[in-house]
């Protein structure tokens, strides 16, 4: 494997390692979060500030 194959695999399994953060997150937010107003979005991204970070979460709920 050359060098470039090895950064490219290890930049791919970056991005599955951030994609699958991103599904945990959803997975556990309530239904309707993308219908609610910017205020029970933030009291979500409180709730969640332990388990997931605070940018990701603003960036999947669009806050």
């Amino acid at each position: 494997m050359t060098a470039a194959e090895r950064t490219e695999l290890a930049r791919l399994r970056k991005q599955v390692s951030e994609q699958e953060k991103d599904i945990a997150f959803l997975k556990r937010r309530p239904r309707t979060s993308r219908r609610t107003n910017k205020v029970d979005r933030y009291s979500l991204n409180a709730a969640e500030y332990a388990n997931f970070a605070i940018h990701r979460m603003t960036r999947l709920l669009n806050v």
